[in-house]
């Protein structure tokens, strides 16, 4: 029996560079929400791919950016501290967005730590040339071999760390939440979408095997519920009946979701909501 290999892959780079579309991509399954908007990813996910022998656990990470006040650095912060004890960190460049002095920001930071410069979103065609650069498209899953095989080079010999059927870090009821916020930021406009989050109020299995959820959309004030519910609730509808055809096709049964709208007045202040999200440690 050859000896099993377990590794850490932090990928980082700019917000929409296509962080959480490479980890879905690699893990074979969404484990990552992904939208077009900005600040998407607010907690360090983890998605599990088994390739043979080896257990490489990709860590997504928010967006670099320059941040302003405590919401927007803790999230920075984050995606700075996904780079310690890693076995290779990715650094993910959009073609579009791509600033020299970025990568080699973060190459300072990494000081000797491994690491690749992948140039994600090839397929549009504009030119960025950096020497050494993996050239893919996470989207079209072009360049991805390649991609794979040089990152099983760093992935060192160790017992695994997660069992063979599990994808992520994260629960099920956390899960489902992102899925929600997914819904919520695509189905929302202008600056609410970055203005909410949304919590688990109660999951579990029936004996049919229908899952029953009832989740909270929390908004940072009053004056936000009625655009998230929408009028005579149609916006609310409209969230929930897309997450709950995403969230019944990923776990492969029927699922009864409620949805409730909360406002707590500026919860991107509040250190405790913070941490519960997972944004700070």
């Amino acid at each position: 029996m050859n000896q099993q290999k377990c590794g850490m892959v932090a990928i980082v780079g700019k917000p929409n560079s296509g962080k959480s579309t490479l980890t879905n991509a690699f893990v074979g399954q969404k484990v990552s929400i992904v939208t077009h908007k900005p600040q998407t990813t607010r907690r360090q996910i983890q998605g599990v791919a088994i390739w043979g022998d080896a257990q490489v656990i990709f860590v997504d990470t928010p967006g670099i950016f320059n941040s302003k006040g405590k919401f927007e650095e803790a999230l920075v912060d984050s995606a700075y501290r996904a780079l310690r004890d890693m076995d290779l960190v990715i650094i993910l460049i959009d073609p579009g967005d791509y600033q020299p002095e970025f990568v080699q920001t973060l190459k300072r930071k990494l000081k000797d730590r491994p690491h690749l410069v992948v140039v994600n979103k090839a397929d549009l065609k504009k030119e960025v040339n950096i020497e050494g650069a993996f050239m893919i498209s996470a989207l079209q899953g072009k360049g991805l071999d390649e991609l794979k095989a040089e990152i099983l080079k760093y992935i060192p010999e160790h017992p695994w760390l997660y069992e063979e059927d599990q994808l992520t870090n994260i629960s099920e009821k956390l899960w489902s939440s992102e899925i929600i916020r997914e819904k919520a930021m695509l189905c929302l406009h202008q600056e609410i979408p970055y203005e909410l989050y949304v919590e688990c109020d109660a999951y579990g299995e029936q004996e049919n095997g229908d899952i029953r959820m009832n989740h909270n959309i929390v908004v940072s004030a009053e004056r936000y519920k009625p655009i998230v519910l929408g009028y005579k609730g149609s916006m609310i509808k409209k969230i929930g009946t897309e997450a709950r055809l995403e969230l019944e096709q990923q776990l492969g049964t029927r699922v009864h979701l409620f949805l409730n709208v909360k406002a707590t007045e500026k919860w991107k202040d509040r250190i405790h909501i913070l941490r519960r999200e997972g944004i700070i440690s």
